[in-house]
This record gives C-alpha cells, structure tokens and sequence, in this order.
C-alpha cells in the first residue's frame, strides 16, 4: 500500500500524470484514495475530472465518474443536517448533493460537465447528466448552463442531447439565459450556427424568439443586422457567380411544424420569394388588430387583447425567424460565405 502523501504532492503528482496522458495512475490514485477526488491541481482550479474531459478520454471520464459516485454512496450521512426523510427525497428526484465531486468548479465556475458541453462531447456529457440531472441546470460565474455553453459553440448533437434529458423532467427554459440576457437563440444565430437556431426556435418556441438581451436585441434583429448572409446582401461577378453556384450547402433538416401556422401563410406574387419573409415582417409590425385605445373590433376587454396580441406577435415572430432560418436567399447566403472562408 502506498504512503498517503500531501494534498501538494497529490497535486503535483496528478498534475504530472494528466498532462503526461498517464491515466492509467490517475485512476488508480482515484481508487486508492477518495480524498484525490477534490484536489485541485492547476492555478485554474482544475481537478483531475476537468483535465480529463479537456483531453476528451472518454473511457477515463467514465470511469473516473464512476469511482466518484460509487465514493459519494458509501459516504456517511450527516443525520445533523438531514434526516431520513431528505435522504429519500434526494433519491427519488435524482439530487446531486452539493459537496459531490461533480459539482466542483474551476476559477471560471465551470463543473465537469460545462466542459464537456463546451466541447459538444455526447458521451462525456451523458456520462454525468443521465445520472445528474440537476447538474445540467448548474451556472458557473457568468451564469452560463452547460446546456447554454453547448449553444453558445454551436455543439449541437450535445445541445439535443442535455434537452432531451431535461425534458424528462420537465424543464429547460429556465437554463437558456445568462446574466447578460442573451438566450441560446441569440448566440446561436450570432455564432452563425443555423441548424442549431431552428432547432432551438422549434423546441422552445415564441418565448425565446420574441426575448430581448440587457441591450434591447432580439434574435431578430441580430439576424437582420447579418445582410452578408442572404444572397440579396452578395454582388458576384460572372464568374463568381458561376463558382457560387457550384457550391453546395446542407439544407436545414425539415422539422413538423404547426399546420395552422402554415395554413395562414400567404405568399405575395408581386414580390420575389425571398422577399416573401420581410414582407410578412412588415405585416406582423403593421396588422396588429387593435386600435388605439387597446380596444378589438370584437369588443373583448384591453387586457383579453393585449393577451391575445403579445402571443399572436411571439408566434409571429417564432415563424418569422424560421422562415428566414430556411429561406433559400439565406441558405445561398451560406454558400457564399462557404467559399469565402475557402
């Protein structure tokens, strides 16, 4: 059996280990010792756990989790501050207590997990998130959610994964805003990353559409302040032209919408197709349905309006963003900016 050493040369021997991909050592110190578990060892606050989702060792990932959680069950309770009955609750709503390992952060309030979703790691972030639900809704100092940090990337197959595992509970709006009031709409359509903002205005609807950050902006109008992005926004000569539609870009997968929603769309013949979603921005700005003393033609009463108003233009607003999010002036626009990074 080994000597126990120092918290310091714990530190610098993990330390050593990890950024030298031995592993194999760190885990068997894991075994060897629980207290290993909470040693920090880098001047960024990283434990052992963090270093090892960076590196993305997924087999080392997973089976560090498993050492801590299977330490974290054989740890008396402390009957001084719960009771039995806690204990249960903790169990059947799947809490992860607040002195677990997972919940370790670095200097920047970041748990294991906020890395893995950063990455966009699936399996990294399932292997803590099934189990620990909670700890998807867990905010580091900018008050950023790992599911938040997987938008903010444009990591989507990690994004899909933690709100599939929030859904489950019932939740998921409540993560997708930080401090600063950006919603996981704004940074994916700042980021650029389409695909993902469909899927997003798709699964969380005319909420997060119509929200405004602490500067006044809305998804929209960072869409609208992106004019490269269209084809309308490009001027090619002949030969780029030539070369830009030889380029080809993924369309948007299809995702079943709201029939009703379609059925109500008319398109306007004087106008081009891609025109067709700014026009029906301007009606969704001009044709409110009620007049200036808050009053509808129905007689209902200001505040039944108002209430009807506010969700008629958040589900207006939703489609809009959609439409432009799979209009084919924007998915050219993408084409143009392909062959411009190349």
């Amino acid at each position: 059996m080994e000597a126990v050493k120092s918290p310091q040369q714990e530190a610098k021997d993990l330390l050593k280990w990890a950024f030298g991909s031995k592993w194999d050592k760190v885990v068997k110190r894991y075994k060897l010792n629980p207290e290993t578990r909470t040693v920090r060892i880098t001047r960024s606050r990283d434990t052992a756990l963090h270093i090892a989702f960076l590196d993305q060792k997924e087999g080392v990932v997973e089976e560090l989790v498993r050492l801590i959680d299977e330490a974290a069950a054989k740890k008396p309770t402390d009957k001084g501050n719960a009771s039995e009955s806690d204990d249960s609750l903790v169990k059947e709503e799947g809490r992860t207590p607040k002195d677990h390992p997972l919940w370790l952060e670095n200097e920047r309030g970041n748990t294991p997990l906020h890395l893995a979703a950063s990455i966009g790691n699936t399996r990294m972030c399932n292997c803590i998130a099934q189990k620990h639900k909670d700890l998807v809704g867990a905010r580091n100092d900018v008050s950023e959610t790992p599911l938040f940090l997987a938008a903010l990337h444009g990591k989507k197959e990690a994004f899909l994964s933690l709100h599939n595992i929030l859904q489950e509970n019932g939740k998921g709006l409540e993560y997708c805003r930080n401090k600063n009031g950006e919603t996981i709409l704004h940074c994916a359509i700042a980021g650029e990353y389409f695909d993902l903002a469909y899927q997003i205005i798709d699964k969380y609807g005319e909420m997060l559409a119509s929200s405004f950050d602490e500067e006044g902006r809305s998804p929209l109008h960072l869409l609208a302040s992106k004019p490269a992005l269209f084809k309308s926004g490009s001027h090619f000569g002949f030969f780029n032209r030539i070369i830009y539609h030889c380029i080809s870009v993924k369309k948007l997968g299809d995702i079943k919408e709201d029939a009703t929603s379609n059925d109500d769309k008319k398109v306007d013949k004087k106008y081009p197709i891609n025109y067709q979603t700014c026009m029906n921005l301007w009606n969704m700005l001009t044709n409110s349905g009620i007049d200036k003393k808050g009053n509808s033609e129905e007689g209902q009463t200001t505040s039944e309006n108002q209430g009807i108003s506010k969700y008629s233009r958040q589900k207006q607003t939703s489609n809009c963003i959609k439409d432009l999010l799979k209009s084919k002036d924007l998915e050219e626009g993408r084409s143009n900016s392909s062959k411009n990074k190349g």
